[in-house]
């Protein structure tokens, strides 16, 4: 993904935008970008397949012990049924928590962007941020 800061997006002249919110605008998709490649980056390592079945291994795993297609899974896998739905909530924790912190954290920058009064605080505004 092709993530453009402000820096980079005006090699270094003075920006010029016809008005204080398209600054701001242009600074929110500048963080709102930067959020979906965090998002992009967590999930990179999973295949589209995979991620595409969590919702029904959610469901099921929330179902237990009714869970045909996770019992399945943990028949093949050579481990109980019960392992394979604990597996599967840990994951959809974890996932759902780093979502959570990215939608928050980008959520807040975007808030802050719209809270600014001049066009020098916009364009000096760092909306980079991390998660851990």
């Amino acid at each position: 993904m092709n993530i453009c800061t402000l820096e980079g997006a005006f090699n270094g002249e003075t920006p010029e935008f016809e008005s204080l919110e398209d600054a701001k605008t242009f600074v929110i998709k500048q963080c709102d970008q930067w959020a979906a490649y965090l998002r992009s980056k967590i999930l990179s390592p999973i295949s589209p397949y995979e991620a595409s079945s969590w919702s029904l291994k959610l469901a099921e795993a929330k179902a237990y012990p009714e869970c045909p297609s996770l019992q399945i899974e943990a028949t093949t896998r050579g481990i109980t049924l019960e392992v394979l739905k604990d597996k599967v909530l840990e994951k959809a924790s974890q996932l759902s928590y780093l979502e959570a912190v990215i939608a928050g954290k980008n959520g807040w920058h975007n808030d802050k962007i719209k809270s600014l009064t001049t066009l020098e605080e916009v364009i000096g505004y760092d909306w980079r941020f991390e998660v851990q």
